[in-house]
């Protein structure tokens, strides 16, 4: 059933966003049906705003993810941690890591950027927090997407970082860039 949206206080946005996803797949729209029969692509509302976190190496990103989740859920240090990109995504227990393949099961629309480069699937990962009662109005409506430091020159990645960093840019609807000079 589809909710009221002319007053969406009555249930809140989360729910707003289920309805809303809703209408793909579930009867009386079926928009997903209805695009494969006019041979349509019609993109598919997320449940979830998707924000990238991208910057130099050593620019806070990590410690940025870890203060609005209000958990130690990435690694943080001088050193070069993050290497690969990390979904970090409401759970039901903190820590929980899926990698590769989990991560795909979660996000078939990753498919696109793994078809495009392989060998980025060994560098995506998906990581859970309970959310607390502080950032659980927040969390739930977020996928938070942690990208690899940028490094000037001498660098190299075992992937094209830059054809995921674009990939994941034209998915995200808000990008938070971190310079450090």
């Amino acid at each position: 059933m589809v909710a009221d949206i002319t007053n969406p206080s009555i249930r809140g946005p989360v729910s707003f966003l289920k309805d809303v996803h809703a209408c793909y797949a579930e009867a009386p729209l079926k928009l997903d049906s209805l695009g494969e029969e006019y041979n349509c692509n019609l993109q598919r509302i997320r449940k979830k705003a998707l924000v990238m976190v991208m910057g130099n190496h050593s620019s806070g990103k990590s410690t940025f993810i870890n203060w609005f989740v209000d958990a130690p859920i990435q690694k943080v240090g001088a050193a070069l941690e993050t290497t690969g990109f990390t979904i970090v995504t409401a759970g039901s227990q903190t820590g929980r890591e899926l990698n590769g393949e989990s991560t795909m099961l979660l996000y078939p629309h990753l498919q696109t950027l793994v078809e495009q480069d392989p060998r980025i699937l060994a560098h995506l990962a998906t990581k859970t927090v309970l959310p607390s009662d502080t950032v659980a109005p927040f969390l739930s409506m977020l996928d938070i997407i942690d990208t690899p430091g940028l490094a000037d020159g001498g660098l190299e990645y075992p992937y094209d970082v830059t054809g995921a960093i674009e990939f994941f840019g034209k998915e995200a609807d808000l990008i938070l860039v971190f310079l450090d000079p």
